[in-house]
């Protein structure tokens, strides 16, 4: 619906209203669905006036206040005529998350930090002419991925060449609370458009179009200082230190200079106007050995997250990466040219390895059909293999389809993907289901996909149909918090007791284009995923995916090694084997003191409890040990391993499952345990996840039987040279190797 001011603002009159009839209705808007962009390529580009702002810069989380004014062509403007400011959009929403604007002052609040409820703010109008123009507010539920508008039209007299309509955005003159929030995230040229609407001429938009910057606090609230978790000795990498506000944002130009620790260099840089509030440092390490390069700045004095250094190459490094964040923004330039915000801030502020803005499926975002085609071009064009990757992904959530099986996001090797509708998708499993429909894209175009629930205490689950190599992953941790140490029902014990294979995987969840931002929040910490493989290329991570060679992190760099000894063979997290007196061997590196190790144990029965087989408090940054687990019964089991820090830091390893079950469709036999028993005996059982008995209240799942069990997939272990033996991974420094023992399709 449209909300019609009954204010009407007379010639030379100041800001403020005065009692008037209800306006005429007024044209379409553009033609186009109500709550649509408009269709930028029917619109004209000859406009008569001009656009621009009161002042352009403003700071992040404030309110304020900005006048819009439009000055008026050579035509000028005669009854009828109209003015139409957008709201500013990036991708998929408008900026009304933050500061929402209205037209009646009793909607005014204050400023709202860490919330999702938006700050009310009054627009009102002005003209300097001899004319009465009425102003008009447009709205869509509030629904802030919905176009939304402010419309300036003339009702009476006329306004001639030069006269202004000035439009403040957060008019604060009656209340302090009316004025405009800004944004949270700094944006950089964020282009503020309007269109006019003169007598036949059409819809032209007014160009150049007026741009604002919303900048940093001034006051760093985190020196953030990154490099690779494994290198070879002697080679060169970057070490990044950057300044952050209290948000997340860097500080451009912060005035500090920067000073590598002596021992790695003493190089010092300052912070300056050449650079955006980062800094790169070109280093190498020829000791061999666990390093923190200590960085001060200002007041700061920070350590690195553990770099492993080790005099071979590694044979694995892990690549850190944020594969689930929403919006954020994409500067235009004047030639046409343009720069995705949310790479830049990933790759140059923070330095990560890869991301993905996992945009949700049709029709949640506005102008989607415009933005998927910019990540699919972002996926090609700013993926550098080596050196920076963009995966493509979308979010499918269930309750827009009318299931209740919870929120999952698609991932695929490839930047053509697919980009479905809600409404065409009927389910987790099934005709026309989003499981479907992977397989389907794999039939047609080849293009292979890995299917991850996240939030799954929050947004609802669907622990009964399984499809473990394309339901290959869990997101455990995010901004929707920890969903492994919970006791609520959906948490990840309950998926893992039902049989499912989940390596565990962790992102923001973010909503406003931060990827990875380790100051954004909306619980506690933020999220972070950890990815094993032999180079950074879109091959390698999909197949560390599908592989389930990941490890979840709260946001920190903590590097974690967890495996398994079986006789002569070793296996890493993520694995299945056929075992009889398996050993957990794990390595710890933190950025902090490592306070708690703990090690899970989950049988595979519907609603068993999570069982814990060893907890230490080493309390030490590196920590390594093992656990001999002699009194396991024989019965399936996943396992994995939990890190806390002293700052609160967390990470948990995926699983490693055990089994003696011979007839285990998932589990390899490196040690040969099933050709040689030929007699079983009681430890043979099989213990394969029993139909479901359980009422869905006990455990909280969305269905109430195991009617998918029958169509699970036997994934293709040991299919290759390398599934024949594992060669073992090295403790001690991550000198990693050992064979990868679990297949994928041909992967």
């Amino acid at each position: 619906m449209k909300i019609v001011s009954s204010v009407v603002l007379l010639a030379l009159a100041p800001h403020g209203a005065l009692a008037a009839d209800p306006p005429p209705a007024p044209p379409p808007p553009y033609g186009e669905v109500w709550g649509d962009a408009p269709d930028m390529a029917a619109m004209g580009s000859d406009p008569q006036g001009a656009a621009a702002l009161s002042r352009s810069a403003f700071t992040v989380q404030t309110k304020d206040t900005v006048d819009y004014i439009y000055t008026v062509g050579p035509g000028g403007m005669a009854q009828g005529d109209y003015v139409r400011i957008e709201d500013p959009w990036g991708h998929g929403m408008r900026w009304s998350k933050w500061g929402a604007p209205q037209v009646d002052a009793a909607e005014c609040s204050a400023l709202q930090p860490e919330t999702d409820v938006a700050s009310g703010s009054l627009v009102t109008v002005a003209t300097s002419g001899v004319a009465t123009v009425l102003l008009e507010r447009s709205t869509v539920s509030h629904d802030v991925h919905r176009y939304a508008y402010t419309d300036v039209y003339l009702d009476s007299g006329e306004l001639l060449e030069g006269d202004t309509i000035t439009l403040r955005v957060g008019d604060s003159s009656t209340d302090a609370n009316c004025a405009h929030q800004f944004p949270d995230r700094a944006f950089q040229r964020w282009q503020w458009r309007a269109f006019e609407h003169i007598a036949d001429a059409g819809w032209q938009a007014v160009q150049p179009y007026p741009e604002l910057q919303v900048e940093a606090e001034r006051d760093a609230a985190l020196l953030w200082v990154s490099g690779p978790s494994f290198v070879q000795a002697g080679e060169p990498f970057v070490l990044k230190v950057t300044a952050l506000d209290r948000l997340g944002n860097p500080i451009p130009a912060w005035g500090e200079t920067a000073t590598v620790a002596g021992a790695y260099g003493g190089v010092s840089k300052d912070f300056d106007e050449a650079n955006q509030g980062w800094l790169d440092f070109g280093l190498s390490i020829e000791d061999e050995g666990v390093h923190r390069v200590e960085v001060t700045a200002g007041t700061f004095t920070v350590s690195s997250n553990p770099i492993v250094v080790s005099t071979a190459a590694p044979e694995q490094r892990l690549y850190w990466g944020d594969l689930h964040s929403h919006h954020g923004h994409t500067i235009v330039y004047e030639d046409g040219s343009e720069v995705d915000e949310n790479h830049v801030y990933a790759r140059d502020a923070l330095g990560h390895d890869l991301s993905c803005e996992s945009m949700k499926m049709s029709t949640v975002e506005m102008d989607d059909a415009v933005l998927w085609a910019e990540l699919q071009r972002n996926c090609s064009e700013v993926t550098e293999e080596g050196r920076y990757l963009v995966m493509l992904g979308s979010e499918w959530m269930g309750n827009y389809s009318g299931t209740s099986d919870g929120h999952h996001n698609i991932y695929f090797d490839d930047c053509v993907g697919f980009h479905g509708a809600h409404a065409d998708i009927t389910g987790l499993e099934g005709v026309g289901s989003l499981l479907q429909l992977a397989r389907d894209l794999e039939t047609s175009q080849g293009t292979r996909s890995v299917i991850l629930p996240h939030a799954t205490v929050s947004t609802g689950r669907n622990w009964t149909d399984h499809d473990d190599e394309l339901r290959a992953g869990v997101e455990v941790y995010s901004e929707w918090g920890d969903t492994v140490d919970t006791i609520e029902a959906g948490n990840i014990s309950e998926g893992l007791s039902r049989g499912h294979r989940f390596g565990f995987f962790a992102a923001t969840d973010n909503h406003d284009g931060w990827m990875g931002n380790p100051l954004s929040f909306k619980y506690e910490l933020s999220g972070l995923g950890a990815f094993w493989a032999t180079d950074l290329s879109r091959a390698k991570i999909f197949d560390a995916m599908a592989n389930r060679r990941t490890f979840a992190t709260s946001g920190a760099r903590i590097v974690v090694v967890f495996e398994l000894v079986e006789g002569a063979t070793t296996v890493r997290s993520g694995d299945e084997i056929i075992a009889r007196n398996p050993t957990f061997t794990w390595e710890v590196h933190g950025t902090d003191t490592v306070a708690e190790v703990g090690l899970t144990a989950v049988k595979l029965v519907a609603s068993s409890r999570p069982e814990e087989l060893h907890q230490a408090t080493p309390m030490t940054l590196d920590e390594q040990s093992q656990f001999a687990w002699s009194e396991w019964d024989g019965s399936d089991y996943a396992v994995y391993l939990s890190v806390v820090q002293s700052d609160g830091e967390v990470a948990y390893s995926s699983p490693i499952w055990i089994s003696q079950d011979c007839d285990n469709e998932y589990a390899s036999d490196p040690e040969g345990y099933c050709e040689e028993d030929t007699d079983p005996g009681p430890d043979d059982t099989d213990t394969a996840p029993p139909e479901e008995t359980d009422p869905p209240d006990e455990t909280g799942d969305s269905r109430a039987d195991d009617t998918g069990k029958e169509e699970w997939r036997k994934c293709g272990c040991l299919g290759g040279p390398e599934g024949t033996s594992s060669a073992g991974l090295l403790l001690g420094f991550g000198l990693l190797g050992g064979a990868t023992l679990r297949r994928r399709r041909d992967g």
